[in-house]
């Protein structure tokens, strides 16, 4: 679960810098390219089954990578929560 959160961290310092998540709280719009973003790192569907193309890694590692998304950005976190469930 450390690795999870690590790497959680440091896709948020490369890819969510302060004016990012600035921008998306003043304007209350997610930026479509950060889909694919947090799908190439594994960031989406990670308590679906694998029989629905998920990584079925449980609720705790849902958890960790939110925990560290939103101290980033809370919008973009809560995005991602949306889609989750």
């Amino acid at each position: 679960m450390e690795e999870l959160r690590e790497r959680t961290v440091e896709f948020a310092r490369r890819e969510i810098p302060q004016d990012v998540a600035q921008a998306v709280d003043h304007t209350n719009e997610f930026p479509n390219d950060m889909w694919k973003k947090m799908g190439e790192a594994g960031f989406l569907g990670i308590t679906a089954d694998e029989d629905y193309g998920g990584l079925a890694m449980g609720y705790q590692a849902h958890c960790t990578v939110m925990e560290e998304l939103s101290r980033a950005s809370g919008k973009l976190e809560r995005a991602k929560i949306d889609v989750n469930y």
